[in-house]
């Protein structure tokens, strides 16, 4: 199919927006999504120090691609790219190789540090790297498709206060977190980290989730092929909880997912 912008083929259809797109409307359409939340959220300010929290999938290599351009031209925005392991000689990932030329090509700094641990001391584990490093707010790959699913599995399990608590898996204590693709699907951050590095990609080998979640997240796939706005909508719900929730007795100070 040709663009629905121009007469080049396409490389995407987009159900929830009923458009073709070309390679380079493709990545300008992504990249202005990532860009406006960005602007939205204020998430990015002079005198930043942004530590980009890298997994061993496609988002973080579109994270990576995508912040480090972001920010090339600016002097008064510092970007680290945080590698967990022993350093360069001991990494025997594709991803994480990729990861470090894009980052190195920039001039951008990479460090190693230790696999994060999750679980009760995750937000300290981030906090110690954040103060080691001078680094003021955190960047990760989390994307539409995260956002929608857990806050379905927030209001399945009856357990809505997750969404504003410091135990959220975005949230680090005191230090913000951005998540420029918040608005982007799974799948097209995937094609972005594809179409920029010029090299076919695994698919993102997340941690696996629990059985329920997995059916979850199965429900809800076959939910949104049919009504393609719906995560869109568990998003802006989400959002709209999170508001809510920080504005409670008892959760000042915690820190918001989508907001510093």
């Amino acid at each position: 199919m040709q663009c629905s912008k121009c007469q080049k083929e396409s490389v995407v259809f987009q159900p929830y927006s009923g458009l073709y797109l070309c390679r380079s409307h493709f990545t300008t359409d992504l990249e202005a999504k990532a860009k406006r939340d960005i602007r939205t959220h204020r998430w990015l300010r002079s005198g930043d120090h942004i530590g980009i929290l890298v997994q061993e999938d496609t988002g973080s290599l579109a994270l990576v691609h995508f912040l480090t351009g972001l920010v090339a031209n600016r002097r008064d925005v510092t970007v680290t790219v945080i590698l967990p392991g022993k350093g360069a000689e001991s990494c025997d990932s594709e991803c994480f190789r990729l990861v470090a030329e894009i980052a190195g090509k920039t001039g951008i700094e990479t460090i190693y540090v230790p696999e994060i641990r999750q679980g009760a001391d995750e937000a300290g584990q981030l906090a110690g790297i954040a103060e080691r490093c001078g680094i003021t707010k955190y960047a990760t790959a989390e994307c539409l498709d995260d956002a929608a699913l857990e806050t379905l599995v927030s209001f399945l399990t009856e357990k809505t206060e997750d969404l504003w608590g410091n135990s959220g898996k975005w949230c680090t204590g005191k230090i913000p977190v951005m998540t420029p693709f918040i608005s982007v699907p799974a799948s097209e951050v995937e094609l972005y980290a594809e179409l920029v590095t010029g090299r076919q990609t695994e698919k993102g080998a997340k941690s696996s989730c629990d059985p329920f979640t997995g059916e979850v997240m199965e429900m809800l796939e076959k939910y949104t092929a049919r009504h393609p706005a719906t995560k869109y909508s568990l998003m802006h719900l989400g959002e709209s909880i999170r508001e809510a929730g920080n504005g409670l007795p008892g959760n000042a100070g915690k820190v918001k997912i989508n907001a510093e």
